[in-house]
């Protein structure tokens, strides 16, 4: 068994707590303290609602949890008090636990979306999915009970979720049609076209970037956390901070180039539409009098694709 020992200095684990590319800057605007809901309770009393609906979801992927369990909701408590189910003595003796891990599990997350967006995020909320799943379904198995001749509960219930899953087929159904991968599985299209005609721009600039410049260039990119199919070394903006962050630690245009010739950054990848989905969302964090020094004094445009994407060449001070 090996024994490994933290050494806590100043009250950080690992002494300084800053990793190379880490520091206090970025571990405050990752957690973008005071940027939550506050203490509105019209909100609050809404996030299941708003949750379900994953308008405000950080990811939108990871936020389409669907409507059942918002409209099984009221159901799995009212069971897990013990208001609806019948007094079965083989009642499962980890029903409780799963009740009050759920619900202590949602508590968290509600203080997380209070203090800061970032943590609006459904997917953290998977735990409480899964331990409310077992409820629910016994929850639906015992409505039984309650079935009357001229209405059977229990099948209403069923026939809600038949009716919520086949829409979401179709859901994703759409897409499937949207995205179209038929063409490339059956070989009438090559992985390149399906990439150009599914990432755009986005596929065209690595595509640029991998043809025209030398396998020792070094690109920064700006607003553009994707990097996947760039062959070259590539820097990703991972969570759209690299520019605060370098105005944070260099402060002028000139500095900024100047870490970048140290760093060994030949290119600069400029994503306009990241910039300016930044500048709607927050626009105080971008200094663009900075930024528009450096496109004018230390970066050379090299090409341009559709307007979205601006590769740049570092060079010294232009006159």
């Amino acid at each position: 068994m090996n024994l490994i020992l933290l050494k806590v200095e100043n009250g950080r684990l690992f002494g300084s707590g800053d990793g190379q590319y880490w520091d206090d800057f970025r571990a405050a605007r990752y957690a973008a303290a005071g940027t939550g809901i506050g203490l509105r309770w019209s909100t609050l009393l809404a996030l299941p609602w708003l949750a379900t609906l994953g308008l405000h979801d950080v990811s939108y992927l990871g936020g389409r949890i669907g409507p059942l369990f918002l409209l099984f909701l009221p159901l799995i408590l009212l069971y897990g008090l013990g208001l609806l189910r019948r007094r079965d003595p083989d009642r499962p003796a980890a029903l409780d636990s799963l009740l009050f891990f759920a619900l202590a599990q949602f508590g968290f997350w509600t203080l997380g979306v209070i203090w800061s967006r970032s943590l609006w995020q459904s997917r953290l909320l998977l735990p409480a999915f899964a331990a409310m799943s077992p409820l629910l379904a016994l929850a639906l198995d015992d409505l039984r009970h309650l079935d009357r001749p001229a209405f059977s509960l229990h099948r209403f219930t069923q026939m809600t979720i038949v009716i919520v899953l086949a829409l979401n087929v179709v859901c994703q159904g759409l897409d499937v049609l949207r995205i179209d991968p038929l063409p490339y599985l059956v070989g009438i299209e090559t992985g390149h076209e399906f990439l150009q005609r599914n990432l755009g721009a986005h596929y065209r600039a690595m595509e640029i970037i991998n043809a025209d410049l030398p396998p020792d260039a070094r690109v920064r990119f700006l607003w553009e956390p994707r990097s996947y199919y760039c062959q070259r070394d590539c820097r990703p903006d991972s969570i759209l901070d690299a520019f605060p962050h370098l105005i944070h630690r260099h402060g002028s245009a000139e500095a900024i180039a100047q870490a970048w010739q140290r760093e060994g950054v030949t290119h600069v990848l400029l994503f306009r539409g990241g910039l300016d989905f930044v500048l709607n969302e927050s626009p105080g964090v971008v200094n663009t009098a900075v930024l528009a020094e450096l496109e004018n004094g230390y970066l050379q445009e090299v090409f341009d694709v559709a307007g979205a994407y601006q590769l740049y060449a570092l060079e010294a001070r232009r006159p």
